[in-house]
């Protein structure tokens, strides 16, 4: 295979990436840094009421209770969970923003390092990744989740719970009362039959 200063066409073609296709990296990467607030669907400048509004409105949508059966639902929701707790608490969301930054101007510093030369630095370049928010600090953010639901959507699940089992009891009544009354015609039949019966006939003559 031809080579030029010792590599293949195929590895000098994998290193010269078209601004293209850099654009199109970088836009991804911006995509993926800022998953969180795409999971609330809010934007990074969102405040703390919009974010809880959203994370309500999306976790009473996708709650499993509400979903029973339905795996992409419980997957939403376990996101929805993650990304509320890291945005709803101050310094949590201030360091995660931090790291979407610092991701986007290592990105874009890789993209000019590229452009300049294709192969300075090339294999010390720093990858792609998730970004750099400290996810042991996450795990730091005191969030009951249950405890929320239960506040602000128990009653709801109760009484949806009371309008079932009523909806149930209706239709045990219905089906009883269906039941009695063919056992009320198999009785009157049954009567009607031992008259006719025991009159041998007469009764209509």
């Amino acid at each position: 295979m031809t080579t030029f200063f010792g590599r293949s066409r195929s590895s000098i073609n994998s290193l010269c990436y078209p601004i293209s296709t850099q654009c199109r990296l970088f836009s991804q990467s911006i995509l993926t840094s800022r998953r969180h607030y795409d999971i609330l669907e809010v934007s990074p400048e969102a405040d703390r009421q919009l974010i809880k509004a959203q994370f309500y409105k999306l976790s009473k949508q996708y709650h499993p209770d509400l979903n029973l059966g339905d795996e992409t639902a419980h997957s939403k929701f376990v996101r929805i969970n993650e990304a509320y707790s890291v945005l709803s608490n101050e310094q949590s969301r201030r360091e995660y923003d931090r790291s979407i930054h610092r991701q986007l101007n290592n990105s874009n510093s890789r993209s000019r390092m590229k452009r300049s030369n294709v192969y300075s630095g090339y294999n010390n370049a720093p990858r792609h990744g998730r970004s750099g928010f400290n996810f042991h600090n996450r795990q730091k953010v005191n969030f009951n989740f249950q405890e929320h639901f239960q506040r602000h959507y128990g009653e709801e699940l109760r009484r949806r719970a009371r309008s079932e089992a009523h909806q149930e009891k209706e239709k045990h009544v219905r089906e009883l009362s269906h039941k009695q009354s063919h056992r009320t015609i198999r009785i009157s039949l049954l009567i009607s039959m031992v008259i006719i019966l025991g009159t041998g006939g007469q009764i209509f003559v």
